[in-house]
C-alpha cells in the first residue's frame, strides 16, 4: 500500500509554497503531495495555554491535519512546507509502508543529526548491525571511515 502526501502551509507563506512545490515537481512527486491550509495562531484562542500564538497553530495544524488523514483509508505522510526531501525519502517510506509486518500508528520520520565525531559514529554502527542494505536500485553508501 502506498501512502499520500499533505505539506502544512500557511496562506500568507507563498514564497514557501511555491519553493516546496518546486522541490516536490524536481523529485517527481507532485502529484502525491497535496496542501494542508495551516490554521493561523493569531486568530486562535490561545486561552490559558502557555504556547505562543505561532506555536498553537503549528500544533493545531498538525492535529487537524492528523484528524484528517485518519479519515483516509490510506498512510498518510505529513511535512511541513520548509522540509528538504533526501533524494530517496518518498521511495523509502513506500518500501516502509509497504512492509506487511509494520504496526504503528505514527511513525516519525525526522533527524537532525548533530555534528558530533561519537554520535555520527553510533549511528553509524547501529545503521551497520540493523542488516538494511538499501532500497533497490537507490544509492547507499559503500563504505564509513570509522
Amino acid at each position: 500500500m502506498s501512502f499520500v502526501g499533505r505539506y502544512i502551509n500557511m496562506d500568507a507563506s507563498v514564497e514557501r509554497r511555491q519553493a516546496f512545490e518546486i522541490q516536490l515537481d524536481q523529485l517527481g512527486h507532485a502529484e502525491r503531495y497535496t496542501r494542508f491550509k495551516a490554521v493561523d495562531g493569531r486568530v486562535v484562542d490561545v486561552g490559558s495555554s502557555t504556547l505562543t500564538p505561532t506555536e498553537l497553530g503549528c500544533l493545531r495544524s498538525h492535529y487537524q491535519c492528523v484528524l484528517e488523514a485518519a479519515e483516509g483509508d490510506r498512510p498518510t505522510h505529513i511535512v511541513e512546507d520548509d522540509v528538504v526531501f533526501a533524494g530517496d525519502a518518498v521511495s523509502i517510506l513506500d518500501e516502509i509502508v509497504g512492509q506487511p509486518a509494520t504496526s504503528w500508528d505514527l511513525l516519525f520520520t525526522d533527524i537532525i543529526v548533530p555534528m558530533h565525531f561519537n554520535t555520527l559514529l553510533t549511528l553509524i554502527r547501529g545503521w551497520r548491525a540493523s542488516g538494511v542494505r538499501g532500497v533497490a536500485g537507490h544509492r547507499r553508501p559503500k563504505r564509513f571511515i570509522t
